[in-house]
């Protein structure tokens, strides 16, 4: 199994197999990755790892003053590649999927906004822009309950309105 947890490897024997849309996938291993604190806490001490290498080269490197008493330290920024990633675990996520980064990001914002929906889209039942809709149909029909119904005294309209001088 080459050191990989039982999970991580069905996932690289079956992910691709599998007949299952790239929402299904995602919302998939959403859910594996919810109840991961070793991931989180890895992923962290491998950011501290790099912070402190990363500070460590800034103290030894050749610091130059400038005629005007300025000083800099010559070389490469200090910003490395992996920042453009950011700290975005559904970023990491869709390249392991091999889905959209977007796609992940609606799958996560599922899980943790409606997790009816998104066990639903887990057990193959809708797809995740499926759920999405329904999603926002529920919010949409919530704000709709929230506006008034008695009677109103003054209905103003403006309807478009036809003067006959067609060009």
């Amino acid at each position: 199994m080459n050191g990989l947890d039982p999970f991580a490897f069905a996932w690289q024997e079956n992910a691709l197999r599998r007949h299952l849309d790239s929402g299904t996938k995602a919302c998939c291993y959403a859910k594996r990755l919810a109840g991961e604190a070793e991931w989180l806490t890895a992923r962290q001490k491998a950011k501290d790892e790099a912070n402190h290498k990363r500070s460590e080269a800034a103290r030894e490197r050749e610091r130059i003053t400038t005629a005007d008493g300025s000083r800099f330290a010559p070389g490469p920024s200090h910003l490395s590649a992996d920042k453009t990633l950011g700290n975005h675990r559904h970023v990491e996520a869709a390249k392991v999927t091999e889905v959209g980064a977007a796609t992940m990001g609606r799958a996560f914002a599922l899980q943790s906004s409606r997790s009816d929906l998104f066990e639903q889209v887990c057990g193959g039942a809708i797809t995740l822009n499926e759920a999405l809709c329904l999603k926002r149909k529920a919010e949409v029909e919530a704000k709709l309950a929230e506006l008034p119904s008695d009677k109103f005294r003054v209905i103003y309209a403006d309807p478009s309105w036809e003067y006959g001088d067609k060009r």
